[in-house]
């Protein structure tokens, strides 16, 4: 018996993603050791296989790791999150290219469907996205393929850990009881949406293997974790429960926030990182053609230390806008309205907050005139954004960015590389003989 599905569901898989973007322009560092740290340089959040062959942990703090670093000689970077979103863009274009239907699930991954009526050429249609994707932009993908999202998640994984699959695998053509061999081999906790908690409670009910929680009837899973476990079930069994998202929805909150470089006391260097933040949280909002109806601002000491202080504030907007000065405006009222001297501020943020598409703008009564300019606001906030897009930057920016050169609120990225794809004078160059 095999498992047939209309449409076979494939998941691309960036391998250590942020890793490997620095490894496009550092050609010098494949088969090399190296990761990548979290904002203001804390933690590793990406590892190539020699730093993971090394023993460095994910998520252990860079100090604790610092010295064995120097040892083997493993390369370590900030993060560079411009860098990264604008690889992932391309890859997700590739994506597209090849297939009717993307759902972008996080920076590095994307589902995917086919209209095939067998899964006759599916595993070549694989091969040849991972070779495209790789050949054009220089990342290495995972991927698999399968009948459902969550068999497709396991697949990939598969493919990543195997090399003899060159990066791809396939559970559609699995006979039945290859495929109960197949999950016999995969921990409970491996499963997609089922963390270490939930594994735990599930090894308590003997339940150790996605074969063995495939096979439990629905009234004991509904039991012991509820509804998404069934969900899980019969997506092991073939059965698609979790849908492709053909059209992002729109998030209800968009949320800018960032530990300090270092302390800072005075309003004014305070009011900056705010301004920084709301101008990032526009461009988003605006890429998402989208309108706030609220802004929040927070501000907090470090809860470690005394005295401690925290607050936050929400100010409502008179319309509904992504017009950057406007949100700058409300946003440093909030601040006004919270902030106290004679404390350390260690971290603050911004959430736009009562979202609403664009394309459903209304004009407010009693905002006549503000309704009337929301046209050529956002004409302006589109010349703005096509402008910095195009020399690779934020060239135009509010004033006080420019002012505030010290930049103190700004994260601790000691060891980022070059904006290589978004900022001009950071495009490498090969000098050639004459």
């Amino acid at each position: 018996m095999k498992h047939v599905a209309v449409k076979p569901i494939v998941l691309c898989d960036c391998n250590n993603f942020f890793v490997s973007c620095e490894r496009i322009y550092r050609p010098d560092l494949q088969k090399k050791p190296v990761i990548v740290l979290s904002s203001n340089d804390g933690c590793v959040v990406s590892r190539s296989n020699e730093a993971k062959a090394l023993g460095i942990p994910m998520g252990v703090p860079f100090f604790q790791v610092e010295k064995a670093c120097r040892h083997y000689g493993i390369a370590v970077f900030s993060s560079n999150f411009e860098l990264y979103q604008d690889i992932s863009s391309r890859v997700i274009a590739v994506m597209k290219d090849n297939a009717p239907t993307v759902e972008v699930y996080s920076i590095d991954e994307a589902f995917l469907t086919f209209d095939l009526s067998s899964y006759a050429h599916i595993e070549e249609k694989m091969a040849q996205i991972r070779k495209q994707v790789y050949q054009w932009i220089g990342i290495p993908v995972s991927i698999g393929a399968a009948s459902s999202k969550t068999l497709t998640k396991l697949a990939a994984e598969y493919g990543k850990k195997h090399e003899e699959t060159g990066g791809c695998y396939s559970l559609l053509s699995l006979a039945s009881e290859e495929m109960t061999n197949f999950l016999e081999r995969v921990p409970v906790g491996n499963i997609w949406g089922i963390g270490k908690q939930l594994a735990v409670r599930l090894g308590k009910h003997r339940i150790r293997t996605a074969r063995e929680l495939r096979d439990v009837r629905d009234e004991r899973i509904m039991k012991i974790i509820g509804m998404p476990g069934v969900k899980t079930a019969w997506e092991l069994r073939g059965i698609p429960c979790i849908k492709i998202k053909e059209a992002e929805t729109l998030q209800k909150t968009l949320q800018v926030s960032r530990s300090f470089g270092r302390e800072i006391k005075d309003v004014d260097g305070i009011a900056a990182a705010i301004t920084h933040f709301v101008s990032s949280a526009g461009i988003r909002l605006r890429q998402e053609k989208a309108l706030a109806g609220a802004i929040s601002v927070y501000i907090t000491t470090n809860r470690f230390l005394t005295p401690y202080y925290s607050n936050s504030a929400k100010v409502l907007t008179p319309y509904p806008t992504n017009y950057t000065p406007q949100l700058i405006k409300l946003a440093l009222l909030g601040l006004d309205r919270i902030y106290k001297p004679g404390y350390s501020y260690t971290k603050a943020g911004v959430t736009l907050e009562d979202l609403s598409s664009r394309s459903y703008m209304q004009r407010y009564l009693f905002a006549k005139d503000e309704g009337d300019d929301a046209d050529k606001k956002q004409t302006l906030m589109d010349v703005v954004d096509a402008i910095n897009e195009n020399v690779g930057g934020k060239i135009i920016s509010p004033a006080i960015l420019h002012f505030n050169e010290g930049k103190e609120w700004a994260p601790r990225s000691n060891l980022k590389s070059p904006a290589y794809t978004t900022r001009w004078e950071d495009v490498p160059y090969i000098e050639t003989a004459d």
